[in-house]
Parts: C-alpha cells; structure tokens; sequence
C-alpha cells in the first residue's frame, strides 16, 4: 500500500473540499475507499447547478442528487429554451428535491410555467430561499397572464422555513400564498411595460417583511 492510500480519512476529506467537481470525480475513480469519501462529501452533492442537458450530464446530476440522501442540498435549475425533454427534465431534475431542497433558484422558458407550477405544489420543510425566473422569449405572448401568477397553494402552502423570495416575470396576486408569510426578503421584477400600481398587501400580509424590492 503507498503512504497516500493511508491518508486518514479526515485530511482526505478536507483535501477533497479544494476541489472543483472534475478534481472530485477523478478522486472517485481512484479506488472504492476514496470513492466513498469523495462521493459523501458535500462539495460532491450539496451545491448542484443544472444548465446542461446530455445524457452523461444528467446522469451526474441524478447521481449528486441521490448522493444528498435526503440532507439539504442547493439546486440550480437554468433551462431557457424550447425543447421536447423541457418539461421531462423540470419534473425529473427539481421534482425529487422538493422535500429536502434549502435553496432552490429555477430559471425556465414561460412555455414551461405550469410544468414548474405542479412542479411546486409539494411541501418544502427545509425550504429557506426561492427564486423563480421566468425566460420570455418570441412564443412569450402564448401564456396567459393568469398562469405567470404564482399559484396561492405553491409549496402546499408547508414552507416554514422560507426567508427570502425572488420572482422575475412572475405575478404576486391579491391572494397571498401562505408560504409567503414568513418571508423577509421578498423581491419581484414584472415584463418590461408591465403596470404595477404599488402593492399594499406586502404589508399586511407580509408582517415579518424586512426588506423588499419592487421594479423601478
């Protein structure tokens, strides 16, 4: 046995925390102890960004995600455009993470707003930040106004950890998700030319606000 292959299991993980994805695959494949450490630690499954749709990167990110076993992890999903597996993708990738996601950020074409909102409609617990991003591309004016609302029953309404909110072309309607009642960072950015008179309700339904940014 070489002197490296005894490092203690600590220093080994704590080697591994320097290392960029590609460096953490290449430790895994060295033999099945180093794989064990490399593939557990969170610098492999906690922080998982998908903006690449192969099938060999989508396979990685499956296998990330299943190496979170349910411990909160951080997802960003960032598909802007049009295609066959979109929808496919959205309910295979965010989906599964609901139930133990801390930070979700998910960046999607408009076409694709009612996919994310079933998408949604499950209990987050661990849930503490959330930004939706809606890509509103040429086909934009097919979805109607009333689907870029967020749905009152979001999350099932069971997010009670959720702190800090995002939305970018989405609509807040008069009819408050109950998941935002908690929320102390809230920030929403409406379509270019969309009207907004000032929403007063951010006050009154938002009684733990403490900060907010509305579109100039």
């Amino acid at each position: 046995m070489l002197p490296i292959d005894r490092l203690p299991t600590e220093l080994l993980s704590r080697a591994i925390g320097y290392l960029k994805l590609n460096g953490i695959l290449r430790v895994a494949r060295s033999n099945r102890r180093w794989r064990h450490v490399a593939l557990n630690h969170p610098k492999f499954w906690r922080d998982v960004v998908v903006d690449e749709f192969g099938d060999m990167s989508l396979a990685l990110t499956k296998a990330r995600i299943a190496a979170a076993r349910r411990r909160p992890l951080h997802l960003d999903f960032v598909h802007r455009h049009q295609g066959s597996r979109a929808e496919r993708i959205l309910i295979d990738i965010v989906g599964p993470v609901i139930s133990h996601v801390r930070i979700l950020r998910v960046t999607v074409n408009s076409l694709y707003i009612m996919t994310l909102w079933r998408v949604l409609m499950h209990e987050s617990p661990l849930l503490e930040q959330l930004e939706v991003t809606l890509h509103l591309d040429d086909n934009a004016h097919l979805v109607e106004v009333k689907n870029i609302a967020l749905p009152s029953r979001v999350l099932a309404g069971n997010a009670p950890r959720l702190r800090r909110v995002a939305l970018e072309n989405v609509f807040v309607a008069y009819d408050t998700p109950p998941v935002l009642h908690n929320v102390t960072e809230f920030r929403f950015t409406l379509p270019e030319g969309t009207y907004l008179s000032f929403p007063r309700w951010i006050f009154s339904d938002l009684p733990t606000l403490a900060g907010v940014w509305l579109p100039a």
